[in-house]
């Protein structure tokens, strides 16, 4: 994971990132199947929100790009792009 851009202020710090993986093991997908595993390599970039609140972890939110995951895994239809 690579952090693009980072922003802090006070207790909230964000961030933007790109990850690069290997698909080499089984992808769960959101109505419970799985996907076997491709061995393709895969880049998406995201962002996280994390907040503290005294001295612990109150906020944490990750969002990354689902629909590049998707296209580069084969799973979108023929045609469709993001």
């Amino acid at each position: 994971m690579t952090i693009d851009v980072i922003v802090e202020q006070g207790d909230t710090i964000a961030s933007e990132f790109t990850w690069v993986a290997t698909h080499t093991g089984p992808l769960v997908m959101p109505d419970g199947t799985e996907l076997p595993p491709t061995g393709k390599r895969v880049a998406a970039k995201g962002m996280e929100l994390v907040q503290g609140r005294d001295g612990k972890l109150a906020v944490h939110h990750m969002y990354y790009d689902n629909m590049a995951l998707a296209e580069q895994l084969g799973l979108l239809p023929d045609g469709a792009s993001t």
